[in-house]
């Protein structure tokens, strides 16, 4: 979903799951309140929804979010990140596009002169990544692109740490076509 302050739209309706409750299975239903003082009780719900152990996981990961300032966090590390991967964009010709929000960014690889998906590029830097010690996930329709996605706990260092491997891997992807 593209919605929040980052594209200036203010969703009605949020549905979420997975990282809510840390591990712990649970969906959520959010909307604004006059949307939700309409509906009756059982109108919403979810297949996870109302496990009490679940529900007092999210409210723990809540409290750490606000705690712990991690939506800034994401704001600027994701931030620094994109600069780096523009810069490594500029730099290696089978990047073809750098684009993301916060800590979920993609780099989507293609034949270099061209805007030809380039799935075997993302396999040599997965390998080459791995090999170094980074763990990434492909993504795309001809899984041409990598998804960056780190923890919101991610600290600078740990993320100029993952740069540098990735870019090695990137830069040695694209010597070996």
């Amino acid at each position: 979903m593209v919605c929040g302050p980052a594209f200036g739209v203010e969703p009605d309706i949020i549905c979420l799951a997975k990282g809510i409750a840390s591990g712990f299975p649970l969906g959520a239903v959010a909307a604004r309140r006059d949307l939700m003082k309409r509906w009756g009780p059982v109108s919403r719900g979810t297949a996870y929804g109302g496990n009490p152990i679940s529900c007092a996981a999210a409210l723990a990961v809540l409290e750490v979010i606000r705690e712990e300032n991690l939506l800034e966090n994401a704001r600027a590390q994701g931030a620094y990140m994109l600069e780096a991967l523009r810069q490594l964009q500029a730099e290696s010709p089978i990047v073809g596009d750098v684009r993301g929000v916060g800590l979920m960014i993609a780099v989507e690889f293609v034949r270099p002169g061209s805007k030809e998906p380039n799935p075997e590029a993302v396999r040599r830097v997965l390998q080459r990544a791995l090999e170094d010690g980074l763990l990434l996930y492909p993504c795309g329709h001809w899984t041409q692109t990598i998804r960056l996605i780190p923890p919101l706990t991610i600290n600078r260092e740990q993320v100029e740490e993952g740069l540098e491997i990735f870019r090695r891997a990137v830069l040695a992807a694209g010597e070996n076509p």
